[in-house]
């Protein structure tokens, strides 16, 4: 089994507001494994109602447990144990990112397994004035969450039916080819599904980064995870220029993103 893989910024000072906010990091040993080290990203600052906003929401979302409830460890719902010994995360790579004086960005990379693993990459961004979550919804103001959503949806369309009739060529063609038929027939089955389903009626279905002067959002690709090596699509990701999307930003999104 392999160790846990940590990249963090080790005791980096922040200044928001006239507050001083450091990213740390704890480390702990599985108990039960030994060799699997697992480190999590902790914000301590001056303003500690704001650190433990944060913590306690990034700990609760993503290590499944309520910061300073824990019975020996945060990590104890994640890491295996006797009876079961296959833990729920591994292989986690994270990193943390200051956008601006108000964004603190992370990503964690993981492997995520029960009855199957499949690679997962989770996004989040908080507002360091105040530690609140910032969820795409409350930066795109409300009149243009539909308008926003539609054009999302159209676009992931387009993408999907590109990739359906690439797949139905490719059926006729390899038609006298068994193995190869039979495997298309499976990824046409998938985007046919992914398609039916692809509108978006909610911004839960995304993540975003803020890279440069652009947001960047990614939606999880088509394929379940038994068919997660099956065709060309991957992630949706939908890049915008702050500037250009600017007459959909809410006054929140314009303050922290302008």
């Amino acid at each position: 089994m392999k160790s846990i893989v940590i990249l963090f910024l080790l005791s980096t000072t922040l200044f928001s507001f006239g507050q001083n906010f450091i990213i740390d990091t704890i480390s702990e040993n599985s108990p039960f494994f030994p060799g699997d080290v697992y480190c999590f990203p902790i914000l301590k600052g001056n303003d500690k109602e704001v650190s433990k906003k944060i913590n306690s929401h990034l700990i609760k979302y993503f290590l499944r447990i309520e910061y300073g409830k824990e019975n020996n460890s945060v990590f104890e719902n994640i890491w295996g144990n006797i009876e079961e010994p296959m833990p729920v995360l591994t292989d986690l790579i994270f990193t943390t990112k200051v956008i601006n004086d108000r964004i603190y960005f992370l990503e964690f990379n993981a492997w995520w397994c029960r009855a199957y693993c499949e690679g997962i990459t989770q996004r989040y961004n908080y507002d360091l004035k105040n530690g609140n979550y910032i969820g795409l919804d409350t930066l795109i103001n409300s009149l243009s969450h539909t308008f926003v959503l539609n054009y999302l949806t159209n676009n992931k369309k387009i993408i999907i039916k590109k990739q359906l009739n690439f797949i139905s060529k490719k059926i006729d063609i390899d038609s006298f080819r068994e193995d190869d038929y039979y495997r298309n027939i499976r990824v046409k089955s998938s985007y046919d599904e992914c398609l039916e389903y692809s509108d978006f009626d909610s911004f839960v279905y995304f993540d975003f980064y803020i890279k440069n002067d652009s947001v960047i959002l990614t939606s999880r690709k088509c394929s379940s995870h038994y068919d997660r090596d099956l065709g060309e699509i991957r992630d949706f990701v939908y890049k915008f220029k702050i500037t250009d999307i600017k007459k959909y930003l809410s006054p929140y999104g314009k303050e922290i993103l302008l």
